[in-house]
């Protein structure tokens, strides 16, 4: 009889160590799963980034400016589409591309009048199923999981000091499209002299 229950309690504790061995296995998976995508987010924004720098080199050290139509007319004041990037990027400093499947949408952004952007982003958004996608990238940048995002917003004080460090990913407040269509917004910091007399800054951590 007691061997019987002893054998009935090793099941029973091989069943509970399974059972806890796939769910941590699962997790696991799943935080491998999400830093992959993200990764090739962060990696796809950053062949743009370094593009742009590549482009400034060649023409002077200016950096494509889309409020002044350089070195092709913007989509919108401040922005350039992907399509806009890619017409003067591709072939000659970047190689043709399609767009990782989450990416809803990407830009370039600068608005460097009246000092509020003081250098260029890469703006990649993503859809309402991607918050794990977002923790993830924010995760790379301060090498912890975060407990609750930031929130992208235009600002007088510059909107630098809240796009630090060369990438990350925040709330999307609706001033560049939709936070219920896009409710997350990935960015990478282009970098360069400013045109104006406003520096270039990169905080490493977010105040």
């Amino acid at each position: 009889m007691s061997n019987l229950i002893i054998t009935i309690l090793a099941i029973a504790m091989g069943a509970i160590v399974t059972v806890a061995g796939a769910f941590y296995a699962g997790n696991a998976f799943l935080a491998s799963f999400y830093k992959a995508q993200a990764t090739q987010l962060v990696n796809y924004m950053g062949t743009y980034a370094q593009a742009a720098n590549v482009w400034a080199q060649r023409n002077g050290g200016i950096l494509p400016e889309p409020q002044n139509n350089i070195p092709v007319n913007a989509a919108t004041t401040a922005y350039f589409s992907k399509a806009n990037l890619d017409s003067f990027l591709v072939p000659r400093f970047l190689q043709a591309s399609g767009a990782p499947s989450k990416m809803q949408l990407m830009t370039y952004l600068w608005d460097e009048a009246g000092g509020m952007m003081q250098s260029p982003v890469v703006l990649g958004l993503l859809g309402p199923s991607d918050l794990n996608i977002c923790n993830a990238i924010e995760m790379m940048r301060t090498g912890t999981w975060p407990s609750s995002l930031r929130t992208f917003s235009f600002t007088a004080a510059g909107m630098n000091a809240g796009i630090c460090g060369n990438f990350g990913c925040e709330l999307n407040d609706g001033s560049l499209a939709s936070a219920a269509t896009f409710p997350y917004m990935v960015y990478y910091r282009v970098h360069g002299k400013p045109n104006t007399s406003h520096a270039d800054v990169d905080p490493k951590t977010c105040t």
